[in-house]
């Protein structure tokens, strides 16, 4: 018996302390560090920029055609802003299971908004932006901003929640009214 929990607490040990390495050593994991947190911003500003180029081309609603304009302006600065603030606090982004999931949302969004036409595009993107934009909006206020190491990039985290806040209301008021 004695025998059987020591082996028992030895194979615990074992586990834990190589599951400990492996994930230590996989940049894949799912842990929230400053460079996986830049890496989730400029894959999600990414993914809105590829969204907003494709509804400039395929959105009959003006409406729809001006937030996707905005969102092509603001992704794009933000994706800047980003990339300096990166460079100069000399963070290297790194992908990891979130990142990369994002990157393949982003290019699912796209291929299915590519086969909408007309006031079906329109709802879909919209639909799509509220979507996204809650969900980015969570994950800034419950992971990425909590999570960063440093002041400066808290700092931008917040700035960039309170703009992702402005993108989901407005797009929630083109959603009510495209009802």
């Amino acid at each position: 018996m004695n025998l059987t929990k020591m082996l028992t607490g030895l194979t615990m040990l074992t586990i834990a302390t190589f599951g400990f390495e492996a994930q230590a050593a996989n940049p894949m994991s799912t842990k929230m560090t400053d460079p996986v947190i830049v890496q989730e911003l400029i894959n999600t500003n990414e993914g809105e920029i590829s969204l907003a180029k494709l509804a400039i081309t395929k959105a009959t609603n003006p409406e729809v055609k001006s937030f996707a304009e905005a969102m092509l302006k603001e992704h794009t600065e933000n994706n800047e802003q980003t990339r300096v603030l990166t460079k100069k606090l000399n963070i290297e982004p790194q992908n990891n299971l979130k990142t990369e999931t994002r990157t393949i949302s982003a290019e699912k969004d796209v291929a299915v908004l590519k086969m909408k036409k007309g006031k079906s595009f329109d709802k879909s993107y919209i639909d799509s932006q509220v979507k996204m934009h809650r969900k980015v909006l969570e994950e800034l206020n419950q992971k990425m901003i909590p999570n960063a190491q440093n002041e400066e990039l808290k700092a931008m985290l917040t700035k960039t929640a309170a703009s992702v806040k402005e993108h989901l209301q407005h797009a929630q008021k083109l959603q009510t009214n495209m009802l």
